[in-house]
């Protein structure tokens, strides 16, 4: 009789028991489920623009971009940890993320990296001209920016060139620095081509460079990005050596030049689509009002 009490209560507790652990399986599996569910709905949510993020795994696998860069401050330049940055930096950055593409940087001169792009040995330069004969090799997103150059002289040189015009000096036969394979813009480039003048541009690989040859009474003058120059100046301690004429020459609009090597129509297209976000979100704005812009 105990042994018959004793064999229904063993029965009955490990009755309770397996319904006990069947309850618990179901919640875990029901637990696991939920959490599958949730990580597909992430890797499914778009932004405003219609751009998936870039927190997408599978996203940033099929987009993945080299921006070219050469130091060019305030736009192009590395930190004090050594990171690669600047405003068309930071601007790229914010796009490469809503556009979900994995980034990474190749330092050069211009003249290497443009011949680089063409080969589609790296996939982005920034601060980029739209000019036809690019467009062979290049595709251009929307423009992110405006550019302009202005004119530097040695300071003792400034009152004699300061009340001239461009084409006053061009024809006064001056010779002006300038960095290969750079757009200045149709009015300088007019002068670059004509047969006349072509002459009288001296050119170097970097900026730098075309301030040597100014210190160096090599040329007379230098073309450059007024933010640039300044920098440039600054930094080398050429504030009392240099003066920028009062001159200024519109390129137009840039924008990120692509190379049509190894970079598709439809990246372009989330590249565009990023940069429509940024300006709808303030993003853009913002990273240009911390450069002293717009």
């Amino acid at each position: 009789m105990k042994l018959l009490k004793y064999l229904m209560t063993l029965f009955l507790v490990v009755s309770i028991v397996g319904c006990n652990d069947h309850e618990e399986k179901k919640a875990v599996e029901k637990e696991q489920q939920s959490a599958k569910e949730a990580s597909v709905e992430k890797k499914s949510e778009t932004n405003i623009a219609g751009v998936t993020t870039a927190a997408t795994d599978d996203n940033t696998k099929d987009c993945q971009l080299t921006l070219g860069w050469d130091v060019w401050e305030p736009y192009l330049y590395t930190d004090r940890l050594g990171k690669v940055a600047g405003l068309d930096v930071d601007i790229f950055k914010e796009v490469a993320k809503i556009a979900g593409c994995e980034l990474k940087f190749e330092q050069g001169d211009w003249a290497g990296l443009l011949a680089k792009l063409k080969k589609g040995e790296i996939d982005v330069l920034s601060g980029a001209s739209a000019t036809e004969s690019r467009k062979d090799f290049a595709w251009f997103s929307e423009p992110y920016r405006s550019e302009s150059f202005v004119l530097y002289v040695k300071a003792d040189d400034f009152e004699t060139y300061a009340s001239q015009s461009f084409k006053s000096l061009i024809d006064s036969g001056i010779k002006i620095g300038a960095v290969v394979d750079y757009f200045y813009g149709d009015t300088v480039s007019a002068y670059q081509d004509a047969e006349m003048s072509s002459k009288q541009f001296v050119y170097s690989q970097i900026d730098e460079g075309s301030f040597s040859l100014l210190l160096d009474s090599k040329v007379n003058a230098v073309l450059e990005d007024p933010f640039v120059g300044t920098d440039v100046i600054r930094r080398k301690g050429w504030i009392k050596d240099l003066r920028k004429l009062p001159i200024i020459l519109h390129s137009g609009e840039v924008h990120f030049m692509f190379s049509k090597s190894s970079v598709d129509e439809k990246t372009l297209t989330k590249i565009d689509a990023a940069l429509a976000k940024m300006r709808a979100d303030g993003s853009y704005h913002k990273i240009m009002e911390s450069y002293g812009g717009e």
